[in-house]
């Protein structure tokens, strides 16, 4: 093999192993990237609809309570409305996140099912208040629209603790996915490194093996040998002296 092409596959060899090391770094952050996507754009926005629902719900049953204490309080009657319709659109957003995702999916539909019997409920005490059966009010509440509210509330809860879990987990798995990346990526250019350095050494030895000796010393009995026969000389012989004088 030629002592250029040597160079070339020395230098080629050594810059495979540093694209290699970049390939493989960024492979590793495109999946830390995607994972990290995928848990604000689906995971957190999951979690924020679920905790809304939630939210309102509190809101809405509290409100149904002032509204059968002081049934001609306007504002009661707004606050109740506002819960309500701000518990459905948290809904529909969930719906809509969950959209390919069975389990989810079947959860909200449960919450959609004791949202909707709540809701009848609801507007059947708001009715016996305005008409003044406050006892009859209050009598729903505690016997049919807590209870359905409490088992939509263990819902609730349920989902947003294990959502919690969830996104702790993916959190983990993207640093995991990180730090995987950095270590490997640390052992190629480690590798790359000794290949080098192996690889200098080889040519550094062919071209020693092929100059028949290191190139310094030949160099310094280069200048000797320039100084004891001058170049104006005309008798210096046509080749330095293998030996230093």
């Amino acid at each position: 093999m030629r002592f250029k092409t040597r160079i070339m596959a020395a230098f080629l060899a050594v810059f495979g192993v540093f694209l290699l090391a970049t390939g493989f770094a960024m492979y590793g952050l495109n999946q830390a990237k995607h994972s990290f996507i995928q848990h604000v754009e689906h995971d957190m926005a999951f979690e924020r609809a679920v905790v809304g629902m939630y939210a309102q719900g509190l809101q809405s049953g509290q409100a149904l309570r002032n509204v059968t204490l002081d049934p001609a309080n306007k504002t009661g009657h707004g606050n109740l409305a506002k819960a309500l319709e701000e518990f459905d659109g948290y809904l529909q957003k969930a719906q809509s996140l969950a959209a390919g995702k069975p389990a989810q999916a079947e959860l909200l539909q449960q919450v959609q099912k004791l949202a909707n019997e709540r809701r009848q409920l609801i507007g059947d005490i708001v009715k016996r208040a305005v008409e003044g059966d406050q006892a009859g009010a209050v009598e729903l509440i505690t016997s049919k629209e807590t209870p359905l509210w409490r088992q939509n509330r263990t819902l609730l809860m349920d989902e947003m603790k294990r959502l919690q879990e969830a996104l702790a987990s993916a959190k983990q798995v993207t640093l995991s996915t990180i730090e995987r990346s950095e270590r490997f990526t640390l052992l190629l250019v480690l590798g790359s490194v000794v290949v080098a350095i192996v690889l200098l050494t080889r040519v550094l030895r062919t071209l020693s093996q092929q100059l028949g000796a290191d190139p310094a010393p030949i160099r310094r009995r280069y200048a000797k040998w320039r100084k004891r026969w001058p170049l104006a000389t005309s008798a210096r012989p046509s080749r330095p002296p293998s030996q230093a004088v």
